[in-house]
């Protein structure tokens, strides 16, 4: 039976990733971590959904190699196997419902009639920029919209760079997204690419876990009520309270939140005013999500983008563990943007035309389909006019012994990444802080 009241090293609000991450990683450094997950399930955003035959990530989801994240599951010896996307035949989309070919590789840009040579030639270059990092001291204050201008000027190459920021970066309005998010994340893709990763990141998820208990961490299916803060500035013997929805208090000298930052915010109730403001302005980018379980997964399938229009389409093909023999599973969906934003009037209506132009004989070959009608993608668009990623809070709150992790949290990675990054530091942050060493300051 648990105990009413219980002593423990570090409490962990939060079993996304980012909390997993951090428990894990302080487990296997020997501190006592419980963490506390009010799903029925931990995982949050990277959990895979089992639907008949057919498994669901909770949208499209590619693990950037040789980034954070990838670097972080290798550190626990969490298996990352998967494959590349088949990006064989990639077609382009557009708003009147004609396609032609993704210039991806030699063979798509001597196909593709909307993008040419001249294109193609200034494409290049500018991809070479980007991989080479010149110029990057103050993109943190500069648009994506102004950083696809300043690599660009003809049309064509405009908009394929466009949508490869907007596949990168899970969308976000280019006028407000930051540009040192769309270099980092297009640098990450050139240099090393990206991975679907086999049974969905449910795997990730088991392995984590696995790992975790393995270190002794115990994991709670409950909410976190309230948190009390001890006044006292020293650091031994100083012991923070969390109250679960339950009545159960645990008291621990760390507390790590790695919750949505409007959560964190809430249980510090003030007591951290950088983080109050930021939550304050936070504001989640969001996709509507079309999953598919198809039957027949003939190559008249292939990976899509929409070029002006923000759609997104992926066959998961040869990734092992999401669909039966002779099925097909597929992530489709719609960048909706920054909550607040009216990019899209009809996002339903817009992704089920493009599922009607994309899917010869749709109805006859749908075995599942999962929607996701505003999916939360990240919690905090990285805004320019905010400073972009070095405009977030550090891992360390103002509030001695509370601690940040997320994809809102940090200067380094987005996405998942800034989740991994964030909660590696939080890691290293706490054993320095309790070995009387400085603070982690990012």
């Amino acid at each position: 039976m648990t105990q009413r009241n219980e002593s423990v090293d570090v409490v962990v609000v939060g079993g996304g990733l980012a909390g997993l991450l951090v428990a894990e990683g302080l487990g296997r450094a020997g501190r006592r971590v419980v963490v506390l997950e009010r799903s029925p399930a931990p995982g949050g955003r990277a959990r895979t959904a089992t639907h008949g035959a057919h498994r669901f990530n909770f949208g499209p989801h590619a693990l950037y190699l040789e980034g954070p994240l990838h670097h972080a599951l290798r550190a626990a010896g969490v298996s990352t196997a998967g494959v590349a996307p088949s990006l064989g035949g990639a077609r382009a989309l557009f708003a009147d419902g004609h396609l032609d070919a993704l210039p991806v590789g030699l063979g798509g840009v001597l196909r593709a009639d909307w993008f040419g040579a001249r294109d193609a030639r200034e494409m290049l270059a500018a991809l070479r920029r980007i991989r080479a990092g010149a110029g990057t001291s103050d993109l943190h204050e500069t648009s994506a919209a102004a950083f696809i201008d300043a690599l660009v000027t003809r049309d064509g190459a405009r908009r394929m760079l466009a949508t490869l920021v907007r596949l990168a970066t899970y969308g976000g309005d280019p006028s407000e997204l930051s540009a040192d998010v769309a270099h980092a994340q297009l640098t990450a893709s050139v240099r090393h690419g990206v991975r679907y990763v086999h049974g969905g990141w449910q795997s990730l998820v088991v392995g984590l876990l696995d790992r975790a208990a393995r270190a002794g961490v115990t994991v709670r299916h409950a909410r976190a009520a309230s948190l009390g803060l001890e006044a006292s500035g020293a650091l031994q013997g100083r012991m923070h309270t969390v109250t679960d929805d339950h009545g159960r208090t645990l008291r621990a000298a760390d507390v790590v939140l790695a919750c949505a930052p409007n959560v964190a915010a809430s249980l510090l109730d003030g007591a951290d005013p950088v983080l109050a403001e930021f939550a304050r302005g936070a504001r989640p980018v969001t996709m509507r999500g079309v999953d598919l379980g198809l039957r027949d997964p003939g190559r008249d399938l292939r990976f899509t983008l929409g070029v002006d229009t923000p759609v997104y389409f992926s066959p998961q093909r040869g990734v092992r563990d999401v669909a039966p023999a002779g099925g097909l599973t597929v992530h489709t969906g719609v960048y909706l943007g920054a909550e607040g934003g009216d990019a899209v009037a009809d996002p339903a209506g817009l992704l089920d035309a493009a599922l009607e132009r994309l899917v010869p004989d749709l109805a006859a070959r749908t075995v599942e389909r999962r929607v996701l009608a505003r999916a939360v993608v990240h919690h905090a668009l990285p805004d320019w006019r905010r400073a972009g990623m070095l405009g977030r809070p550090a891992c360390a709150s103002q509030v001695p012994g509370v601690w940040f992790a997320g994809d809102w949290v940090g200067p380094q990675g987005h996405l998942a990444d800034a989740a991994a990054a964030s909660a590696v530091s939080v890691v290293r942050g706490i054993a320095v802080a309790r070995e009387g060493g400085l603070r982690c300051a990012s």
